[in-house]
């Protein structure tokens, strides 16, 4: 081992309380990679807008708290670039992902979600890369699911902001969010999100991912939000929703709540528990009935005027 590495993280031997997406989590002995990502992805300290309860636990441990794994209920499969990772459910509210002698578990309570960490990957030491980024894609994945539990969605769209009030484009490819994005900064409106928002239905409330930093172009690189704004909004309330639709051949067409409900649900993705499924289907109504709606044909008519 090379001098300075080692193979055991240096963990943070307090408890602290660190914030994401309006939510007060309960972390302890994080290692301090982990910390680090954690606040530079998902924000420090909790300031006085945060609710004061902690709902939301994350702590780290040497190794998995169980000797002999349990019985495997169900498997999900999750293949992103360069990662392969299977979830597994041990119950209706327990799930654990693994990569090697490292992994995760999340438990979901009524009151309360708990993420428990194990293993080495969080060592400053070479050749644990390819672990590390295994267990973020989890810890992400956990992290999401956590929050819907307490309820707040994901939601993938372009985001915009003016005067405290957000638009999301919503149908949009991939490639397409980037260009669309940058012309809305451009009609004057200031960029929250390009792929990644949280929604809280109940408020409207939208949030900024600060693990988003910037806007991908088409040539591959990354124009930071300072670049591009003045001011990053990390929330808004949203008011209206533009769904980019390309298969109509007037804009005026109606967006019906059947259009608006699959928009939404492409929009937000598959959560692991049928519980918080069921909670989202049930804040559809009112989504669909305070937000506006319009259509637009095509990307270059998407950003709002």
């Amino acid at each position: 081992m090379p001098r300075g590495w080692s193979a055991t993280p240096t963990v943070r031997a307090e408890r602290v309380e660190l914030a994401a997406i309006g939510r007060r989590w309960r972390a302890t002995r994080l290692p301090r990679s982990l910390d680090r990502w954690w606040r530079g992805a998902w924000g420090g300290a909790p300031d006085e807008t945060i609710p004061a309860e902690c709902e939301l636990a994350i702590a780290w441990r040497a190794q998995a708290r169980w000797q002999v794994a349990p019985r495997l209920d169900t498997t999900h499969g999750t293949s992103p670039a360069a990662v392969a990772l299977e979830w597994r459910r041990h119950g209706d509210r327990w799930w654990s992902a693994a990569h090697g002698s490292a992994g995760l578990e999340l438990v979901l309570h009524p009151n309360h979600a708990r993420i428990q960490l194990w293993g080495a990957p969080w060592a400053d030491a070479p050749g644990l890369a390819g672990a590390r980024a295994a267990l973020l894609h989890a810890l992400h994945a956990a992290i999401a699911e956590a929050l819907r539990s307490r309820g707040v969605v994901p939601l993938h769209a372009v985001v915009v902001a003016r005067d405290g009030d957000a638009t999301a484009l919503l149908g949009l490819r991939l490639p397409e969010r980037g260009g669309a994005l940058l012309a809305a900064v451009h009609a004057g409106w200031l960029p929250l999100a390009q792929d990644l928002a949280w929604l809280e239905p109940a408020s409207r409330r939208i949030h900024a991912w600060r693990g988003e930093r910037g806007i991908r172009i088409d040539d591959g690189r990354m124009l930071p939000y300072a670049a591009i704004a003045a001011v990053r909004p990390l929330v808004a309330r949203l008011t209206r929703v533009v769904l980019v639709d390309d298969s109509r051949t007037h804009p005026s067409a109606r967006v019906t709540a059947r259009e608006a409900a699959a928009a939404l649900w492409r929009s937000a993705g598959v959560p692991l528990c049928h519980v918080s499924a069921r909670a989202f289907a049930c804040q559809l109504p009112e989504l669909l009935s305070t937000l506006e709606w319009r259509r637009s044909l095509s990307v270059d008519d998407a950003p709002p005027r």
